[in-house]
Formats: structure tokens, C-alpha cells, sequence
């Protein structure tokens, strides 16, 4: 995949009018993953920016010179490595990855020497483990974890570097999701869920590191207060939160839950995971929302319009054998669409994947991401039944019904190619398209076109932006 450099060091104010106890802030954008990525971590000294990116098409751990926007990859592995994080003295990453094959499916907690790019396991857990951080001296390990419990519960873990010993630092919440140690290492800043991780509510909490009960310090009970991380002279706790808004903005409070005070007021993109250099610039991803559609475009006219819309790709059109309906794919559900109605709405089949038409178009077989056992359902919907086999796939033709024209994608476009060696271009806005379909008439084409979930990096422009 192209390497994609630097989005340029620009000067970014705040533009929405502030909230109560907000400030006008000048921030500027360190460097842009158009093709996704997130969980970012500045350096102590605020010179590198940690992330995990899928430019490589998997997903590894990278950085990023904050002045230069000269870039580095740290990890190459078949697994999934993320949330990095800084040793204080700035020469190893702490991270979570999934590169030891965890029996339930989970991950396990990883450091990364930053000259050498050495990993060393430091967990093994039945379940998952993640969220890691140090503490500031570098002796310990704080992190999330489900060891030594019950399902899905997870609470605050320590690994002692040194001895090699766990404890468990908190009891009770069940549903715990980040851990920041304070600079003297005597207490553990965390976000603890109400009702599960999908209930997006959740409190900041702080706790002495020793292990006991833990203190509130949001005490909003139906807000998400998200991810927070202590400065380095303990004096102030970052954290995302949705406050005032639907998506995150950047907050800072005091340890003993005053002063609290929005440092972005931004509305559409999510910023996420702000945290802290040592002389206080502040650091965060923000996330732009992916869309994936599905679209039709007239032939005759150019005029296109969209069938339907949703927050992740879609992908994987596939026309029945008599070309009058199609499936596709919608993050692992399974979708079918009726081709010879421009106004149909979709029906929703299951959750599964490697969808696949019965030879004689009246059902539907997939691979259930449950049991990962083989299913056939009604293509007009119904219970499905599990089966022995899968048919072969049918794949789309790139040629019109009457065989004179024929469609591809190129360049982010739809591009005809007439039998004469003419061609012309459709729907040309340079998104990425795929798996153009004729209507079994020839008027239409039917194409999907996805717009990944950028993600640009964060810093503000002064070290001192408190009063």
C-alpha cells in the first residue's frame, strides 16, 4: 500500500463557539490516515506520535516525527497491534495485540523495544487484556484485563515489571475500559461502563494503586467519559467525553474532580484518546466517520441515486442467476435487494459471510459468524436451516445484457467501454467503487462506493494553555 506522507503542519482554532468553562484553543494537525487507523500516543518530550495504522493492510503500530512528518513503522506481524502507549523515558511502546493466538479469542499485553523493535510478552490471559500504560517511573504495567474472572468481566490489573507479579487493582465495577497510573505511582486514574460496554455510559474513577475502593470523580451515571490519562505533574486528568455533544470532545479535570473544562468543542468528528507530554501539550486522534452506499446510475442520463446508506462498507454485490436481485454485505449481515425496483429496500437475511446464491435463485447460503457452520435462507427472509454444502459463487458480468457494453471501475469511476473501443465515464468523484451490476434491462448500473474512516492526529500549539 502507498506510504502516505505527512498532511502538512497547519494551525487549527476552535471554530465553535465555546461551551461553559470552555477556551479557544490553537491545535494543529501532526499527520492524516485516510485509509483509517487510531489509537494514538504522544512521546513524553512531544517529539513522536504512536499509532496503529491498516496502511500495510493489517493493522501494525507506527509513529510519527511530530515536526517532520517522517514516519516509521514498529511492528509487522500476521495479528492485530494497538493501543501503544510510552515508557517514560521514551524508548519502548507498551501495546495490546492479538499475535499469540489467545484461546477466547482475546489479546494479550506486548512491549516494543524502539531501537532494536524487540517484543516481549507480558501477559498471558484467558480472555482479553488491553488498555496498557506505565507508570511514570517505568517499573509497572496497568491494564484491563478479564484474567482470573468470569466471561466478559474485566477489571484493573498491575504487572510488576521487575518481580514479574499481578494484582488486581479493582473489584466490583465488571465493566472497566482504560487505566492511567499518576506520577507517583499511588494512584490509578480509569473509566468504568454502566449496563456493559454498549451502554455508552461511563464515569471517570480514580483508586489507589495499591488496590481498594474507587472514587468518581465525573459522577454523571448517563454521559460517556472515555479514556482518561494523568499529566505528568498530577495536577491534571484528560479524557473524551460526550458532553454537550454526540460526539467526543477533549476535557481536562483535577484528580479530586474540579475544575473541570472542555478543551475542544468541536461537532461531527470524535476526539479520541487525548493525553499528555511532560511540559502539558496535549495530544488526541479524531476520528471521520466511514460510509459505505450503494448506488444506482442511469445510463442514459448520468443521474445517480442512492438505494441506501450505512455507517460501514458494503461490499460484495452479487446478482442472482436471473440478474433481478443482488446481495451484498454490511459488516457481516447479509443483505439482499431487489435490481428491477430503483425505489426497493433492502431485507436483511442474517449475520454471517461468503454469502452465495442456490442454483435456482430462491435462497441463500452463508457462513454463520456464530458457530461457523453453513446456513440456506429464504431470499425473501425466514428461519435459516443448516446445510452440508455451499454452491459455487456466481460472479457478475462486466457486460450489459445485450452484450454491447461493457463496465469496470477505474480511478474512481464507473467507465463503459463500448464494443468499438469508445468509452465514457459514470459517477466519476473519484470515490473507491466496486462490483458494478447491470439491471436486467440495461438502463442502470448498480456499484458500491465506500468512504473509509479517516483519521487525523492532533497537538495543541502551546505547552501552557491553563490559567
Amino acid at each position: 500500500m502507498k506510504c502516505i506522507a505527512c498532511a502538512g503542519m497547519l494551525s487549527i482554532v476552535v471554530a465553535a463557539a465555546p461551551r461553559a468553562g470552555a477556551q479557544e484553543l490553537g491545535y494543529r494537525l501532526i499527520h492524516e490516515e485516510p485509509l483509517g487507523g487510531a489509537d494514538s500516543a504522544v512521546s513524553p518530550d512531544g517529539k513522536w506520535l504512536a499509532f496503529s495504522s491498516r496502511r500495510g493492510g493489517n493493522v501494525d503500530l507506527w509513529m510519527v516525527e511530530v515536526e517532520t512528518g517522517k514516519l516509521k513503522q514498529l511492528t509487522d506481524a500476521d495479528s492485530r497491534d494497538f493501543e501503544p502507549t510510552w515508557h517514560p523515558d521514551g524508548t519502548h511502546l507498551v501495546f495490546t495485540s492479538d499475535r499469540e493466538d489467545n484461546p477466547n479469542h482475546g489479546a494479550d499485553i506486548f512491549t516494543i523495544d524502539l531501537k532494536t523493535l524487540e517484543v516481549t510478552q507480558e501477559t498471558s490471559t484467558v480472555g482479553m487484556a488491553d488498555y496498557p500504560s506505565y507508570s511514570k517511573d517505568g517499573t509497572e504495567i496497568v491494564f484491563t484485563s478479564g484474567i482470573f474472572g468470569r466471561g466478559g468481566i474485566r477489571e484493573v490489573w498491575v504487572k510488576n515489571l521487575e518481580a514479574g507479579k499481578l494484582r488486581q487493582v479493582t473489584k466490583g465495577h465488571t465493566f472497566v475500559g482504560s487505566s492511567s497510573f499518576s506520577p507517583d505511582g499511588k494512584q490509578i486514574a480509569y473509566h468504568a461502563y454502566y449496563d456493559g460496554y454498549g451502554s455508552a455510559k461511563s464515569d471517570v474513577w480514580t483508586v489507589d494503586s495499591a488496590g481498594g475502593k474507587g472514587t468518581n470523580i465525573t459522577n454523571t451515571n448517563d454521559i460517556w467519559d472515555y479514556k482518561p490519562v494523568w499529566s505528568y505533574d498530577g495536577e491534571w486528568i484528560t479524557f473524551a467525553s460526550k458532553r454537550g455533544t454526540k460526539n467526543f470532545n477533549v476535557f481536562i479535570v483535577h484528580p479530586d474532580g474540579t475544575g473541570l473544562r472542555a478543551i475542544t468543542n468541536q461537532n461531527g468528528p470524535d476526539f479520541r484518546w487525548p493525553n499528555f507530554t511532560r511540559d502539558r501539550r496535549l495530544a488526541w486522534h479524531a476520528i471521520y466517520p466511514q460510509a459505505g452506499r450503494v448506488e444506482m446510475v442511469s445510463v442514459k442520463t448520468d443521474e445517480i441515486t442512492n438505494l441506501l446508506s450505512s455507517s460501514s462498507f458494503i461490499e460484495n454485490l452479487i446478482p442472482s442467476p436471473d440478474g433481478t436481485k443482488f446481495l451484498f454485505e454490511d459488516r457481516f449481515r447479509i443483505n439482499v435487494i431487489d435490481t428491477a425496483k430503483p425505489d426497493a429496500r433492502p431485507t436483511r437475511l442474517g449475520s454471517g459471510r461468503e454469502p452465495r446464491w442456490s442454483g435456482d435463485g430462491k435462497s441463500i447460503v452463508y457462513v454463520s459468524l456464530r458457530d461457523k457452520k453453513t446456513y440456506k435462507v429464504a431470499a425473501t427472509g425466514g428461519n435459516p436451516v443448516e446445510v452440508s454444502e455451499r454452491p459455487p459463487v456466481v460472479e457478475a458480468s462486466a457486460w450489459s445484457p445485450d452484450r454491447k457494453t461493457s463496465a469496470k471501475v477505474a480511478d474512481g469511476a464507473l467507465v463503459l467501454l463500448a464494443q468499438d473501443g469508445s468509452s465514457r465515464k459514470l459517477a466519476d468523484n473519484g470515490e473507491a467503487k466496486s462490483s458494478p451490476i447491470w439491471s436486467p434491462d440495461g438502463q442502470y448500473i448498480f456499484y458500491c462506493q465506500n468512504q473509509p474512516a479517516a483519521v487525523r492526529y492532533f497537538m495543541t500549539t502551546k505547552p501552557e494553555w491553563d490559567q
